[in-house]
């Protein structure tokens, strides 16, 4: 996480926990060689003091303190002389230029965070006689004396072996720290223990560490190898994985650039790998259920994300991957239900990203400030979108809803500063438009709305829209009521249109022929009266036929830069295919195949006529929120049964399956061919015994004995030319 999301996370946190809270100094004093030291009554009746950072608050006044500083144990001011007793709260925080500091034996608490950021700071002495604390063995370090709790470290330090515990921030901001020894003594690692120490390489824990508290590793972007001992009975390191993972419950609560995810884990905790900056890519494993709050966040070199498949994941929490700035697309698995606040929250260079049909709802900021993403799809599964949601935005240009959408609450400031976006369809399903929800969204040139009883809505839901000159469409019959309803009857320009003609834009599948155990590519051609930009479908297949990929056709678009296809396994068994152009253009649909689909077909499927069909089948108007719906779609794929020696599954046995053979025995091509069909000798794979088995075969002199399965004769298969 960056040292500013750190400082506003801890500050929210922790100070309504604190004794001393850094206030303004009350009496500023120089010490005999000339340095100036800032303090805080300690007490009520004005006796003692506590050494404080200049001004209102450590950000005010940075660096105060350089050099070596000697803390005295009491000063004099006006004739009256003050015991120093404390160091108050982030007193020397974000000092980078103190090297030294001496700790008078007056001082009888310290409080949280004093010492942090002081990435110059390489030695730390407690004078002797003080009761409360120590810097035993020369360790370079604040040890409270009763606990053996190092509470305060500096890149130098030498941890002691009589030191039971690391307290919470001992090693906080020390980014010059390189490297620490952990003890076998000690027996736990408090909260942001070494939170954004950024030159730590390597880490060991100790068999002895029973407990490491939240954020212990936070921001410890150098890391690259963890490892904990044998023995540890609470963590461990299992299968190499430079992780620490909690034992009992298979959570990786802590990783860095070099971890892999073990398949036997089920769960990646909160902020594990938060801050992991040099984290390119990682795998998260179909065992994995849940990925805990900040986990990925602000892992700003991340740039691939895979779920192996079937994914088990079914949340991702808050901040997950928020930050993540080099990523790009991203494919949600379709186990996930719920998307969690700030989830994918300044995701920057994201452009695509799928939606599953098993996500209920998307929370508050989870895409806000993904400037680059264009468009996307909220499935019908989705029942409401959370407060700014898509907040700024600015390169969407479509938004589609699923039919028949669910959504019935569009939260407050949901598609704010969505400046790129031109239209906008309102399912019916909605009941609850929050305040400012289209906020800024200036380049709205038309706001389509489904719902046949309008509702009041404040009417800053369209500030920065041209509600006097665009229009808003509303379904047939209902434009009086609009009229006379809140927050819409700030449009001057009401116009009843009904919906669409369903039936004459489709997609749809040729027939297709295929031989037993070989491969068919499907053409998916379109029908169309309007000008289409995009479409997606569900398609399923029989029993024995399934798909090997989804590419696009000769169909080109009228103009612009192209399309894209994205294929998604639904949780139904169906496959989700959608094809969008890069921007707003359109397809040119009966000039060619707009996609292709290569199916393969099992060699054991009986010879039948099959039936393949698509369904949800939604295709968008280019220039418009319109949607176009349609029947199901049904093809028929007629299995034959496969020649033996066809090994190119064109029907046909000739030399150039005999070749093909070769290609494939030398591994020169690999590519799909009909492998039960070319193992003429029955052994289980192709080798150059099947290749000559197949010239037999087309010069008519096959040895039956050697060739299996039930075939036609040799002049029945032979390439008549």
């Amino acid at each position: 996480m960056k040292r500013q999301n750190i400082t506003t996370i801890v500050l929210t946190v922790l100070f309504s926990m604190v004794g001393i809270i850094a206030s303004a100094h009350d009496i500023a004093i120089a010490n005999a060689d000339g340095k100036t030291i800032y303090y805080v009554w300690a007490n009520d009746n004005h006796t003692e003091l506590a050494v404080s950072c200049e001004g209102s608050s450590y950000y005010s006044s940075q660096n105060e303190y350089s050099g070596n500083v000697v803390i005295p144990a009491s000063v004099t001011n006006n004739g009256t002389t003050y015991l120093v007793t404390r160091i108050g709260d982030d007193a020397f925080r974000d000092c980078s230029d103190l090297t030294s500091v001496t700790i008078p034996s007056s001082v009888t608490s310290i409080g949280n965070r004093a010492f942090s950021f002081c990435s110059g700071l390489t030695s730390i002495t407690v004078e002797e006689g003080n009761r409360m604390y120590d810097s035993r063995d020369n360790c370079n370090a604040i040890i409270e004396t009763a606990s053996n709790t190092l509470i305060a470290g500096c890149k130098n330090t030498v941890i002691p072996s009589s030191v039971t515990s690391i307290g919470g921030f001992a090693f906080f901001g020390c980014s010059d720290l390189t490297s620490v020894t952990i003890p076998i003594s000690v027996t736990s690692i408090g909260n942001w223990a070494f939170a954004d120490c950024s030159s730590l390489t390597t880490i060991t824990i100790p068999s002895s560490v029973t407990s490491i508290g939240s954020g212990a590793f936070l921001g410890c972007s150098g890391l690259t190898s963890i490892t904990v001992e044998e023995g540890n009975l609470k963590y461990d390191s299992r299968d190499n994985c430079n992780a620490i993972i909690e034992t009992a419950s298979n959570t990786l609560i802590v990783g860095c650039k070099n971890t892999v995810i073990p398949s036997s884990v089920t769960s990646i905790g909160n902020a594990a790998f938060d801050g992991c900056s040099g984290l390119t890519s990682i795998t998260i494993p179909s065992s994995v259920t849940n990925i805990g709050s900040g986990a990925f966040a602000d892992c700003s070199g991340l740039t691939s994300v895979t779920f192996d498949i079937p994914s088990s994941v079914t949340s991702i929490g808050d901040d997950a991957f928020s930050g993540c700035s080099s990523l790009t697309s991203l494919t949600i698995p379709s186990s996930v239900t719920s998307i969690g606040e700030n989830a994918f929250r300044g995701f920057s260079g994201l452009t695509s990203v799928t939606i599953p049909s098993s996500v209920t709802s998307i929370g508050d900021h989870a895409f806000e400030g993904c400037s680059g993403l264009t468009s996307i799809i909220i499935p019908s599964s989705v029942t409401s979108i959370g407060d700014i949601a898509f907040y700024g935005c600015s390169g969407l240009t479509s938004i589609t809803f699923d039919l028949p959408s669910s959504v019935t609450s569009i939260g407050d400031g949901a598609f704010a500063f969505c400046s790129g976006l031109t239209s906008i369809t309102i399912p019916s399903s909605v009941t609850s438009i929050g305040y400012g929800a289209f906020y800024r969204c200036s380049g709205l040139t038309e706001v389509i709305s489904k719902i046949e009883e309008p509702f009041s809505v404040r009417s800053d839901v369209w500030y920065g829209v041209d509600t006097k000159e665009i229009p808003l469409y509303v379904p047939v019959g209902t434009s009086d009521k609009y009229r006379a309803t809140v927050g819409w009857n700030v449009f001057k320009n009401i116009i009843e249109r009904s919906d669409p003609t369903l039936n004459d834009n489709t997609v749809y599948f040729s027939d297709a022929e295929v031989y037993q155990g070989a491969q068919v590519p499907l053409q998916l051609k379109m029908q169309n009266t309007a000008d289409i930009r995009a479409f997606q479908f569900d398609m399923r297949l029989p029993d024995g036929v399934s798909m090997v990929e989804a590419r696009l056709g000769n169909s080109r678009l009228a103009e612009g830069d192209g399309h894209m296809l994205s294929v998604q396994k639904q949780t139904n068994g169906a496959t989700r295919i959608l094809c969008s152009s890069i921007g707003n253009d359109i397809f040119l649909g009966t000039e060619g195949e707009v996609a292709t689909v290569i199916l393969t077909i099992d060699g054991t499927l009986a010879e039948d006529t099959y039936e393949i069909a698509l369904k949800n089948i939604t295709l968008a108007e280019a220039g418009t929120s319109n949607l176009f719906t349609t029947e199901e779609q049904h093809s028929k794929l007629v299995v034959k049964p496969y020649v033996a020696g066809d090994f190119s599954g064109d029907g046909k046995v000739t030399p150039a399956d005999a070749i093909m053979m070769l290609y494939y025995y030398f591994n020169v091509d690999q590519n799909s061919f009909n492998v039960k069909a070319g193992d003429l000798n029955g052994d289980g794979t192709i080798t150059p015994a099947d290749a000559i088995e197949a010239l037999y075969l087309y010069f008519g002199a096959g040895n039956n004995n050697n060739a299996r399965g039930a075939r036609p004769a040799a002049e029945e298969v032979r390439d008549p030319e």
